[in-house]
């Protein structure tokens, strides 16, 4: 799993890959901050619609950092089962969205669950 170099701050992390770059172009659609635009998702004052043809293949590793960069944003701890779960459950939520995999790992079962491995 590839990492994107993060920074952590006092209040926030900075993250640079494809997924954050993607949500910061969103965001300024709307005229918000990225942890706005989050929270306005969560609340349900913004409805993600998917559109086919708009989407691209992310690295397993992009999808993670952004569920790490989440978590230090709403102080929940990550560790690494979670993020493998959390992993599946984007992959699973994603194939049956778009009928399109979100990254191209394969998961293997495991007795913990599914694991990408390294």
């Amino acid at each position: 799993m590839t990492q994107a170099p993060s920074k952590k701050t006092e209040d926030r992390v900075t993250v640079n890959s494809p997924v954050w770059q993607k949500l910061e172009q969103i965001a300024e659609q709307f005229n918000l901050s990225v942890s706005k635009l989050l929270e306005n998702i969560a609340n349900g004052q913004l409805k993600v619609v998917g559109v086919q043809g708009n989407l691209e293949i992310l690295s397993d590793g992009d999808i993670a950092n952004f569920f790490i960069w989440l978590g230090a944003q709403t102080n929940v701890e990550i560790n690494a089962y979670k993020l493998q779960k959390l992993l599946y459950y984007a992959q699973a939520w994603h194939l049956g969205i778009y009928g399109t995999p979100l990254f191209k790992s394969d998961f293997q079962a495991w007795v913990h669950g599914p694991i990408i491995p390294a």
